[in-house]
């Protein structure tokens, strides 16, 4: 396993599937330098240190990105200005133009990210969501 590779688990279902305890545990701990330093002695209590490490990587750490100053910031500016050589990044196929469950699944997935019902993140956010709902529109064949 790669360094850190474990801070991506996203549940402890998964981590007790797919790990044996001893293993992982040791795994956390040296990659944070605190083996002798504490104990972990559940799963339940491995994953609450795992989550507060995403949530503190999430609110803290800078996006390394000299133009954008967030993931989320620079998939707008993709969206807001589609061009089809974004498509790799925006996970766009040939299939999401052939399949309509495909571009309707692509649709709501940056829809829940940019929607206003979850709040107004940045300026352009309406434009944002008008520009998903376009794109979509042209993958169905409807613009």
């Amino acid at each position: 396993m790669k360094k850190y590779e474990w801070i991506n688990i996203d549940s402890e279902e998964v981590l007790k599937k797919n790990f044996k305890f001893k293993d992982i545990c040791k795994v956390v701990l040296s990659d944070l330098n605190l083996t002798g330093v504490i104990t972990i002695r559940k799963f339940s209590n491995l994953f609450k240190l795992i989550t507060a490490l995403n949530t503190f990587k999430k609110e803290n750490i800078v996006y390394d990105d000299k133009f954008f100053l967030s993931e989320e910031l620079k998939i707008a500016f993709m969206l807001l200005y589609y061009n089809k050589q974004f498509n790799d990044e925006l996970g766009i196929t040939q299939r999401h133009y052939v399949d309509r469950d495909k571009a309707k699944e692509w649709r709501n997935k940056y829809i829940k990210i940019f929607h206003t019902d979850l709040g107004t993140r940045f300026e352009q956010q309406e434009e944002t969501v008008s520009s998903i709902n376009t794109i979509y529109k042209r993958m169905i064949g409807e613009a």
